[in-house]
């Protein structure tokens, strides 16, 4: 399973190298001819788990990490907290209901990349995703994952005989169109020139550059768009349009940060109450995935969901997992996280006794691993004690 062209494992790996060299950073120069000289190089410290790894969590994450160490022939096992798979990707069918009755509390709709001439699926947020639908241990026998793909209308079909869907803002109700109206603008402190500018063309015109820069990081494989993206990182999308912002040329409005009534006008018409009030950095993401900004390889997506709701996808892939043996372990709530030997000696590393071990609610005898992988949201995370 590849990350190429994928812009999240792209800065995931980013994050990753950005902590091991600030850790690295911290460690005392050693004289390499002395004695007791421990090599922490990637080449020195690459070697294959010498028991279990241990995940956390039988979300998608969780599942999507045991795939991964299957492909490479590691064991391991899956300690689940609750009594079922799927996390947060969670489907809820009514009972007694028909073949549509239900909803996705969770994930729902699905950006995927468009495919190439050949087939292939191009870059995109979401290309992981549909490399893992198309996977062919997913994919054995007549119960296919990628056959459970069907086509999600993200708005109004259009054709001859159809007519696009409505906005309704501020208690004005008109047909969607390229060109919307103000939607009594002016009543919210909004003068003209931002109104003729368009709280699209603004939004767009704040988000743009950082996505530019980041596609093109990963097409030249450099790092400017993620050094500038880091840069602004402590910045929520509100705060950076009202305090650093400053609008292009070519929108023709004042060389200045945006007011709050222009700021919350186009939270009003380009997103939700509270929208602005997330991170810049998610919104950038995000307007990758929606494919609202991008080149020729992020400037389309083909929005897919699953039939009889997203769950599918998690219970195939608990379904191929668990095809070598019950390797996940349902109402394992994990307490706590430490050293195996917690009487170790911390001047000398021996690393094939090295372990992880872990507390299970209601187990007195700790398991250990070489490795734990958690997958749980970071909320959970802090319940654990890893002191």
């Amino acid at each position: 399973m590849s990350f190429g062209g994928d812009p999240l494992a792209f800065y995931g790996k980013r994050i990753i190298e950005d902590y091991h060299a600030s850790l690295t950073a911290k460690l005392p120069k050693h004289d390499t001819d002395k004695t007791g000289f421990f090599d922490i190089s990637d080449e020195s410290l690459r070697f294959f788990p010498h028991r279990k790894v241990g995940i956390l969590g039988a979300g998608v994450g969780g599942l999507y990490t045991a795939l991964m160490l299957d492909s490479l022939d590691i064991e391991y096992e899956i300690l689940e907290a609750s009594d079922h798979v799927g996390g947060r990707l969670s489907t809820y069918k009514f009972q007694g209901g028909q073949k549509y009755d239900y909803y996705d509390a969770g994930a729902m709709r699905y950006p995927l990349p468009t495919k190439d001439d050949q087939g292939r699926y191009k870059n995109g947020i979401m290309k992981r995703l549909a490399e893992l639908i198309i996977y062919p241990p997913l994919n054995q026998g007549s119960d296919r994952l990628k056959d459970k793909l069907i086509p999600y209308y993200f708005k109004a079909r259009e054709g001859p005989n159809l007519q696009p869907g409505f906005y309704y803002f501020n208690g004005v109700r008109e047909r969607i169109s390229d060109t919307p109206g103000p939607f009594r603008a002016e009543e919210l402190g909004v003068t003209a020139k931002y109104i003729k500018a368009g709280s699209a063309a603004i939004h767009t015109d704040v988000i743009t550059p950082f996505s530019r820069m980041l596609i093109e990081d990963i097409e030249q494989g450099t790092k400017e768009g993620w050094r500038v993206m880091m840069a602004n990182d402590t910045y929520s999308l509100r705060a950076y349009m009202a305090f650093k912002y400053i609008p292009s040329v070519n929108l023709d409005l004042p060389p200045q940060h945006l007011h709050h009534k222009v700021i919350n006008w186009c939270e009003l018409l380009q997103s939700s109450t509270k929208w602005y009030d997330r991170a810049l950095t998610e919104e950038i993401f995000e307007s990758l995935a929606f494919a609202k900004v991008g080149g020729t390889d992020f400037g389309e997506v083909d929005w897919q969901c699953f039939e009889g709701g997203s769950q599918a996808l998690t219970t195939k892939m608990a379904e191929v997992v668990n095809q070598k043996g019950e390797r996940i372990l349902f109402d394992k709530r994990v307490t706590g996280i430490m050293k195996s030997d917690p009487q170790a000696g911390t001047k000398t590393i021996v690393i094939p006794n090295a372990g992880v071990a872990v507390t299970v609610h209601k187990e007195s005898t700790r398991r250990v691993y070489s490795h734990v992988i958690s997958t749980i949201p970071l909320p959970v995370l802090r319940t654990i004690d890893m002191t």
